[in-house]
């Protein structure tokens, strides 16, 4: 459905931003990780059937939850960059008052990472980019 189609838009987009930065594999495979969880819990925890607005933060726990009862080994830091990468990627749409009212502000992008996710998932949320055929 949409949600798969925009996910994998994201992480063309992605793609595409990392080539135009010159990124190592190692940071784009970051990226890539965070674009394809960045909202595995859009409806929430329960599945309410419409977007919650904490869902970048419960995105970015569940990161670090499956993570942590997993055997995987991963360097330092990482998975905190992934998620923290997440649960910043609605950007000023989910800090801004103007968009949230009296919502509590989400994280905004501060580092790299966080811009290029938060970037990507801004153009792929925009219909005419949904239209396009992403292999």
């Amino acid at each position: 459905g949409g949600l798969v189609r925009h996910t994998k838009c994201v992480v063309y987009i992605v793609k595409c931003l990392c080539e135009s930065f010159n990124m190592d594999e190692y940071k784009r495979d970051m990226l890539i990780v965070a674009a394809l969880a960045h909202d595995i819990k859009k409806q929430g925890d329960e599945g309410v059937g419409y977007t919650v607005h904490e869902h970048p933060l419960l995105a970015a726990r569940y990161v670090c939850k499956v993570y942590a009862a997993s055997d995987i080994t991963i360097l330092n830091g990482v998975v905190s960059i992934i998620a923290d990468t997440i649960s910043s990627h609605m950007g000023k749409w989910g800090a801004d008052p103007k968009y949230i009212g009296n919502k509590k502000p989400l994280p905004l992008p501060q580092s790299d990472f966080e811009m290029i996710l938060q970037a990507a998932d801004y153009i792929a949320s925009r219909k005419e980019i949904l239209d396009f055929d992403f292999k």
